[in-house]
């Protein structure tokens, strides 16, 4: 009350001198405090921005995540430091290789050897796709030439579909 009084008198009216002191002192402080402290804030995100960038206080080189499931995804790389990844069942890529290793063994002209590479090719890409069309796959297998071990590993490939849940 004194310091407002001695610095801040309207008068002699106590009312008056506090709105005074308010208004001339402690809302310009408040305001440059609350001015000070965003600009604070702001050089210590720059500061730790530039100090991961160095490589200061970087996050641990290797870490491992065990992921399970289908289409299961893991982000790294990215703008967020992710890239999504894609695994697919690894016992239904083993069948398409088979497949495409039974082609090129099986006893077929060069034309026929290429249309099936091209199915098998489409095979790979409803499976690769995520959500593969049963239908698509279907047809696409029945189109495969008429050889017992292609008709076996396609069946087997099939099923491995099913048993995945990505049919």
């Amino acid at each position: 009350m004194n310091f407002a009084h001695t610095y801040y008198t309207v008068g002699r009216n106590l009312t008056g001198e506090l709105h005074s002191l308010t208004r001339q002192l402690l809302i310009p402080f408040a305001r440059d405090y609350k001015d000070y402290v965003i600009a604070m804030e702001q050089s210590e995100v720059a500061e730790s921005v530039s100090s991961v960038a160095d490589g200061i206080g970087s996050p641990p080189a290797h870490i491992t995540y065990h992921i399970n499931g289908n289409n299961a995804r893991v982000n790294h790389q990215s703008i967020d430091n992710s890239i999504n990844s894609v695994t697919i069942n690894s016992t239904v890529m083993n069948y398409v290789r088979e497949l495409r290793d039974e082609i090129q063994r099986a006893p077929l002209s060069e034309d026929q050897r290429g249309s099936a590479m091209d199915l098998v090719d489409e095979v790979e890409e409803q499976i690769v796709s995520g959500k593969p069309k049963r239908a698509i796959l279907a047809a696409l297998v029945a189109s495969l030439p008429a050889i017992d071990s292609i008709t076996s590993i396609s069946n087997n490939l099939l099923e491995a579909l099913k048993t995945t849940g990505m049919l």
